[in-house]
């Protein structure tokens, strides 16, 4: 074996054995969380019932990879205004899960917001609300709020 082939094959396997023990691997540029993360409640959108009232979609992103974190329908897991518990889920699967269920809100709703709060104790910090609002476009193409609801999520402090 020549000396630039030795080299090439030296460089190679050494480069090789810098990835296994660093676990760098060039395209992860994310970490993977299995536990310890946050439930993202997610407003999906809105359809009109055939009595005028509205139907609200919401589903959520789980963070965590593994972990299944389960928060009962109460001070933890609420919507406002009206009754707090709307069938929103108490067991959240890993990862994104779209449309998961839907709120029913009276023809007479009017530009009130629904807001799904989720609480988890986990971080001991407060994650910023966030909302989304429905538009439509008018023939002008000026935008016109028309529905709205909110998730906000928040994790309590931690002890």
């Amino acid at each position: 074996m020549n000396y630039q082939t030795w080299r090439l094959r030296f460089g190679l396997v050494a480069a090789v054995l810098v990835l296994l023990c660093t676990g760098e691997f060039p395209g992860r540029g994310q970490t993977l969380h299995r536990t310890g993360q946050s439930v993202q409640p997610v407003f999906e959108g809105w359809n009109k019932n055939e009595d005028g009232g509205f139907t609200m979609w919401f589903g959520y992103m789980n963070r965590n990879y593994e972990e299944e974190p389960h928060v009962s329908a109460g001070a933890n897991n609420y919507f406002s205004p009206g009754p707090s518990d709307r069938g929103q889920p108490t067991h959240f699967y890993p990862r994104r899960q779209n449309f998961v269920f839907g709120v029913p809100v009276p023809p007479d709703w009017g530009d009130e917001d629904l807001v799904w709060t989720i609480t988890i104790d986990a971080f001991g910090n407060l994650v910023p609300a966030i909302s989304w609002f429905l538009t439509t476009r008018t023939a002008a193409s000026t935008p016109v709020r028309t529905r709205s609801a909110t998730a906000t999520m928040t994790t309590a402090t931690g002890k």
